[in-house]
């Protein structure tokens, strides 16, 4: 099953664990319209920011921001330092108090 949304398209895939923080994975989305994540491409969890990339069956391994190649490594970690911040707002969300 495969959404369209304005950023990308989402694909379902077989449940992978993020090697990080254990959190099942099971839908990937690419960045642009037509794009779609394919082997061998870097991702992020959405849980912990870890950097992951897809192997040849689309499931996980660990990565690092080092093993990205030098020109898209800059706008990688500007990617990984936003999902950290939104991760953060999340937590600070759910343990504020509600009125």
């Amino acid at each position: 099953m495969t959404h369209d949304y304005s950023r990308g398209k989402t694909k379902r895939l077989a449940a992978s664990f993020c090697p990080f923080c254990f959190t099942v994975l099971d839908a990937a989305s690419g960045l642009g319209h037509e794009n779609y994540p394919q082997p061998g491409d870097f991702t992020i969890c959405i849980k912990c920011a870890g950097v992951l990339r897809f192997r040849e069956d689309m499931s996980i391994e660990p990565s690092s921001l080092e093993s990205i190649p030098t020109h898209s490594r800059m706008k990688f970690a500007q990617m990984v330092t936003h999902v950290k911040a939104f991760i953060e707002y999340l937590q600070r969300e759910k343990s504020s108090p509600k009125s």
